[in-house]
């Protein structure tokens, strides 16, 4: 299947050479992987990156969700935030939080923490110095203030990277 825009095909796995196939057997069959086939070892550090982000974090999971849909949002890449607002419904993220994220300015019904995440976002995204007198962030150990500027460039990176290649979210994860 090629991306929407034709430019690269996502890599069949079952079409894959041997170095994709051995990528493969690390990762799932979803688009963004199968993009990222191509350059196998590339694809592979990213992926154990993403994995250290999605599970070997101290950061709250759902404020991690939160700055993954809202850079997603702001950076315009529908694979990033269709993709994370599925693990959300899965952290029990309510819906009209999800809804809150993506719209300018932020929705209604958002905790002191949450609403935190989404200005550092967008001040990252816009260049800006992040609110770094926040209470919230005040309230962040030194690693969780790391792990959620890497977050944040993380998903920054992927946003762009599906967005160049105008991947949709995966029809299931």
């Amino acid at each position: 299947m090629k991306s929407p825009i034709g430019l690269v095909p996502l890599v069949d796995p079952a079409s894959a050479n041997e170095e994709q196939a051995a990528f493969f057997a690390r990762t799932p069959a979803i688009a963004l992987f199968r993009l990222l086939a191509h350059a196998p070892q590339l694809g592979g550090r990213l992926a154990g990156l993403g994995a250290a982000v999605m599970s070997g974090m101290t950061l709250d999971p759902r404020l991690r969700e939160i700055a993954a849909i809202r850079v997603g949002y702001r950076l315009n890449a529908p694979y990033v935030v269709g993709q994370h607002e599925r693990v959300a419904a899965r952290l029990d993220l309510a819906p009209d939080i999800v809804a809150a994220i993506q719209q300018e300015p932020p929705g209604p019904g958002l905790a002191a923490s949450e609403a935190f995440v989404i200005r550092y976002v967008d001040a990252l995204v816009a260049g800006a110095p992040p609110p770094f007198d926040d209470p919230a962030y005040v309230e962040l150990s030194e690693r969780g203030r790391v792990e959620l500027a890497t977050t944040v460039g993380y998903f920054s990176m992927l946003a762009i990277v599906t967005r160049s290649f105008g991947l949709q979210p995966d029809a299931t994860t």
